[in-house]
C-alpha cells in the first residue's frame, strides 16, 4: 500500500518459512533429542502417582539404582512421609494447569499410577497420554477390573503391570508386613535357584539391567546372569488373596 516494491510477496514468504519450520523440526526432532542423549536421561527419569507406602518403597528402591523419581500425591499425610524418605515430591493433583509451571512433565520416560483414587488415576492417565503416548503409561487394576477379567479373561487381557495384581492388594500386603527387595542373578545364582530357595510367596515387579530396567506385567519372564530381580515378598496372610 505504501508503494514498496514486492510487499503483496511478504504474507506467503513469511507463512511458508512458519510452515517450512515446522516439518523440519518435525522431522529432525527425535534425532536431536537421541543425538544430545535427551532420551537416555529421560528413560531413567520415573513419574510415580501416589505416595502411599508401596509407592514410597517402590520409589526409594528405583532412586538405590540411579533413577530420578519424582511422586505426586494429593494426600499431604502420604507427600509428608515422602518428603521424610528424601523423595521428590508434589502435594496435589498434577493434572492441572498450576502444575505445568512446577513440574517438566515431558522429562519422565515412564509414569506409574499406583494411587487408590479410582477416578482421578483416570484422569491423570488420559492426561500424560496426551503428552507421551500410552506406551509411557503403567497402571494397576482395580478389584473390580481383576474381578471382571478373571471372569472373562484372555491371555492378552492378564498382561497387566506387577502380574495384575490391584492396588488394594498390594496396600494390604504391605501393611501386614510385604517387603520390597532386589536379588542380583549370576552364573552361579540362577534364576531357577532362586526359585528353589525362597519359601514365601511373591510379585516379581521389576528386573534391573547393566543402565536400565523393564517392566515385569506377567507370571511368564525370563532373566539373564548379570540382571537383578526387584519383587514384593508377601506375608502369609496375604498369599491365597493373589489374583
Amino acid at each position: 500500500q505504501d508503494g514498496i516494491k514486492g510487499a503483496e510477496m511478504l504474507v506467503p514468504l513469511v507463512f511458508s518459512v512458519i510452515i517450512d519450520t515446522v516439518i523440519v523440526q518435525s522431522i529432525t526432532s527425535r534425532w536431536l533429542v537421541k543425538l544430545l542423549k535427551v532420551e537416555s536421561q529421560r528413560s531413567k527419569h520415573i513419574f510415580i502417582f501416589g505416595a502411599n507406602v508401596f509407592a514410597r518403597t517402590f520409589a526409594l528402591e528405583l532412586k538405590a539404582k540411579g533413577m530420578k523419581v519424582t511422586l505426586a500425591d494429593p494426600n499431604w499425610e502420604n507427600t509428608s512421609a515422602a518428603r521424610m524418605d528424601g523423595l521428590e515430591v508434589y502435594y496435589g493433583n498434577p493434572a492441572t494447569e498450576s502444575t505445568r509451571w512446577r513440574i517438566k512433565f515431558t522429562s519422565f520416560g515412564k509414569v506409574f499410577v499406583l494411587s487408590p483414587y479410582h477416578q482421578l488415576n483416570l484422569l491423570i492417565i488420559y492426561f500424560f497420554e496426551d503428552m507421551l503416548g500410552s506406551k509411557r503409561i503403567f497402571s494397576l487394576v482395580s478389584l473390580e477390573e481383576q474381578s471382571r477379567r478373571q471372569r472373562y479373561k484372555t491371555s492378552a487381557e492378564m498382561d497387566d503391570l506387577f502380574s495384575g495384581i490391584s492396588y488394594q492388594q498390594l496396600n494390604r500386603a504391605m501393611k501386614q508386613g510385604g517387603q520390597i527387595k532386589t536379588t542380583r542373578m549370576t552364573e552361579n545364582f540362577t534364576y531357577a535357584d532362586f526359585e528353589a530357595g525362597i519359601s514365601q510367596a511373591y510379585v516379581p515387579l521389576v528386573l534391573f539391567q547393566k543402565n536400565s530396567f523393564r517392566l515385569i506385567r506377567s507370571a511368564q519372564f525370563k532373566i539373564a546372569a548379570g540382571e537383578e530381580l526387584m519383587y514384593l515378598l508377601l506375608p502369609d496372610s496375604v498369599e491365597h488373596q493373589l489374583p
